[in-house]
């Protein structure tokens, strides 16, 4: 039946003129290694609101790995990532690694020699633009982006005091991160954001949605827009909400993850009539991104359902399909 279903899949896909876009490439590093590597190849990818993954295995002792989907087309830009990881979910200092050409387009419907270096540890550079203070006031905190694989925050990996406004910093534990640059007001090395100081910051942003992979392969610059009376610490967050779930198809249980801050949202599932199965979430998400499962009851049957969030001022849906 599987077979059937596939085959079927295939003609229609050949019947609307789909057809499916290959990326080659491998995985290299220097170091013998017999774990898995993974491979994420994304575009579109402005931030957590709009994602598009494509996803791969590569194995030792070659790490070779090709990538075909229907959405992988021409004149999009792709961005390609690597990790070979200890275990589930990564640990910082995993080798990691990007893509030293990110973006690239394919041409003709595929690309080769997308090969990505990966290492344990890596480094990063930039300048802290706009900044007119005390650079020695100046911070960066790299926040560790695999607990989000499991539907949870980011976390503060590291913490680094700059020395000007122009910076490079070696050694540090290879890995995905989001990364904030920070004024630390009272000298503590931490940042503030309530009572006496609500310390002023910027997010690293780029063609990744953010997201810095520190290893091999990491040649752009980090840099932040940090003026000192123009950005608004108060309000880091827009007015937005978005929704993400997986595994998706799933057959137990998924992991719903809200990203929005700062209101109170309900999140509940639907099925395609319209009709409230079960209320997943209700109530004020704090931190940015908001993690809970969907155990569908017994009753629940097998098909296609829409995830929704809303708030006063923002909604989102996704839709998931649960396989009993």
């Amino acid at each position: 039946m599987r077979k059937v279903m596939l085959l079927i899949a295939s003609l229609m896909l050949v019947a609307s003129g789909a057809f499916a876009g290959t990326i080659f490439g491998s995985v290299v590093f220097s170091a013998p290694a017999t774990d898995t590597a993974f491979v994420i190849v994304f575009h579109d990818f402005v931030s957590l609101y709009d994602t598009m993954l494509f996803y791969s295995e590569a194995y030792s002792p070659d790490y070779t790995f090709t990538i075909s989907d229907a959405g992988i087309i021409d004149s999009y830009d792709f961005n390609a990532l690597a990790i070979i990881p200890s275990r589930v979910p990564p640990n910082p200092g995993d080798p990691a690694g990007q893509y030293p050409g990110n973006p690239f387009q394919l041409t003709g419907g595929s690309i080769t020699g997308i090969d990505i270096p990966v290492d344990t540890i890596g480094t990063i550079f930039g300048t802290v633009r706009e900044y007119g203070g005390y650079p020695d006031s100046l911070m960066l905190g790299l926040y560790n982006y695999y607990p989000f694989l499991l539907g949870l925050p980011p976390t503060l990996a590291w913490s680094y005091r700059l020395a000007d406004t122009t910076y490079t910093i070696e050694d540090i534990p290879a890995g995905a991160y989001s990364i904030r640059a920070w004024i630390d007001l009272n000298g503590n090395g931490y940042f503030d954001s309530t009572g006496a100081y609500n310390e002023p910051f910027a997010w690293h942003n780029n063609e990744m949605g953010g997201i810095v992979a520190i290893g091999g392969g990491c040649t752009a610059p980090v840099d932040f827009d940090l003026p000192w009376t123009e950005i608004d610490e108060t309000n880091p967050l827009p007015k937005r909400v978005g929704v993400h779930c997986f595994p998706n198809p799933f057959n137990s249980a998924a992991t719903i993850v809200l990203v929005g801050s700062g209101e109170t949202y309900s999140a509940a599932v639907f099925d395609l009539s319209g009709r409230r199965v079960a209320q997943l979430f209700e109530g004020v998400a704090i931190g940015g991104i908001t993690a809970f499962k969907w155990q569908p009851a017994e009753d629940i049957a097998s098909g296609n359902y829409l995830i929704r969030v809303h708030s006063a001022n923002a909604s989102a849906e996704r839709r998931i399909s649960y396989l009993k």
